[in-house]
């Protein structure tokens, strides 16, 4: 089971992993050298907005609506 710190590592992978190696160019291009203070503000920006969507994430309400079969079942 994926606890609190694995899902705010693999958020922040996907935003790194998005965001620095595929446009960095785009970025240098756009606003030159004070790329170096957009990416950490971004940064920033980005873990303070997803950090109340992974606080709330309500880990018991998937576990106890699983069918037999081991899928979700909502609704019944």
């Amino acid at each position: 089971m994926l606890g609190f710190r694995a899902l705010l590592f693999i958020a922040m992978g996907q935003i790194i992993g998005a965001g620095v190696v595929a446009l960095t160019g785009v970025a240098i291009g756009m606003i030159g050298p004070s790329v170096v203070l957009a990416y950490p503000m971004a940064a920033l920006f980005s873990i303070v907005v997803s950090l109340p969507a992974a606080v709330s994430i309500d880990f018991d309400f998937f576990e106890n609506n699983q069918g037999p079969d081991g899928l979700f079942s909502f609704g019944d």
